[in-house]
């Protein structure tokens, strides 16, 4: 009884080692999991912010020295306008911009590389980033934050013509799609790791059980073994007594009665012998 007691109490213990060994476990694969995803995330919205920064300060110096190779008083009118445009123009091609064009404090058009835009066109998504455009009105150089315009992204850096027009030096954003290959490879990335984490979680618990059964088996053969040592301290103890016991009849009979048929003396060695 009390053996099998001390086995409830043992199996109790072990499944409870186990269960804490398994949590522990799941603990630190979530912990993983999060690191790993969490580094992902803030690896892309570095490169994100790197570039974004890289594609600003490119947009600023080529608004900056373009700006001092306009002549403001040609802006007078559409027509002297008119011949700032081959240069926009060579300054686009030369530094593959989406768009260049000159704009006045009304947000008007005075001169744009592109020829769906007129002369004295308003330009509203200037006003998507007002920091900006007032501080190239300050006389600062500046750059936009991206923005979108018909679902495309853009960003822009500003540079004052004189005090009554700003040249406004237009890219597209063509860094986003690599950010997004770059993403969807993280994302994969990150996938695989999970899916290692998630293996290596199932062969980790798959030990731990392995190593609860060889720890059980090795302690019910120390068990075992204790037992048969103890059964052989007990069969001794007891075959000596037996010895004696045998020994002191078989003196008795030839003492008392060596001759005699009484089968009592005879009951006492066999029953030794039976016990023995």
């Amino acid at each position: 009884m009390q053996e099998g007691t001390e086995d409830s109490i043992f199996q109790k213990k072990m499944i409870t080692k186990r269960k804490t060994q398994i949590k522990l476990i799941l603990l630190f694969s979530l912990l993983l999991f999060l690191g790993v995803n969490s580094a992902t995330f803030l690896f892309y919205l570095k490169a994100k912010d790197y570039l974004d920064q890289e594609l600003g300060e490119r947009l600023k110096a080529i608004a900056a020295t373009s700006s001092l190779k306009i002549d403001s008083s040609l802006l007078s009118s559409s027509e002297t306008a008119e011949t700032l445009y081959p240069l926009l123009a060579k300054i686009k091609e030369a530094n593959q911009l989406e768009a260049l064009f000159i704009f006045d404090r009304n947000r008007r058009s005075l001169v744009d590389t592109r020829p769906e835009i007129f002369f004295g066109q308003e330009y509203p998504y200037l006003a998507l980033h007002p920091e900006s455009v007032d501080k190239a009105w300050s006389g600062t150089v500046s750059s936009s934050e991206l923005y979108q315009v018909e679902g495309l992204y853009f960003k822009s850096g500003y540079a004052p013509i004189g005090e009554e027009a700003i040249l406004c030096v237009e890219a597209s954003a063509q860094f986003l799609g690599v950010l997004d290959r770059l993403k969807r490879s993280l994302m994969a990335g990150s996938l695989l790791a999970s899916l290692g984490v998630g293996l290596l979680v199932l062969l980790l618990i798959k030990a731990i059980s392995s190593l609860a059964s060889s720890e059980a088996f090795l302690l019910q053969a120390e068990r075992v073994a204790a037992m048969g040592q103890m059964a052989g301290s007990v069969a001794h103890q007891i075959r000596n007594p037996l010895s004696i016991i045998r020994g002191t009849a078989e003196a008795l009979k030839e003492r008392y009665d060596p001759e005699s048929q009484d089968e009592l003396f005879d009951y006492i060695t066999e029953e030794v012998k039976r016990i023995d």
